[in-house]
């Protein structure tokens, strides 16, 4: 088994207030606004376009009466 690490080039060290203004979701931000960029990153995560319409996978689940 391969043991993966962490790129460290990535990340710099900050202040706490270099860090604070570089908060994408400050208390200043609207509730629309968070909602929008947590979209955002959702649909980067998972390979979505964002003007794409999203569609359901319904054969993956199926429902039934017990």
């Amino acid at each position: 088994m391969k043991s993966t690490r962490l790129d460290k080039t990535i990340f710099t060290v900050q202040s706490f207030e270099a860090a604070d203004m570089n908060n994408l979701f400050d208390r200043n931000v609207t509730i629309a606004d968070r909602l929008r960029v947590a979209f955002h990153l959702t649909c980067r995560i998972h390979g979505i376009k964002d003007g794409e319409s999203l569609k359901i996978d319904r054969t993956f689940f199926s429902a039934r009466k017990f």
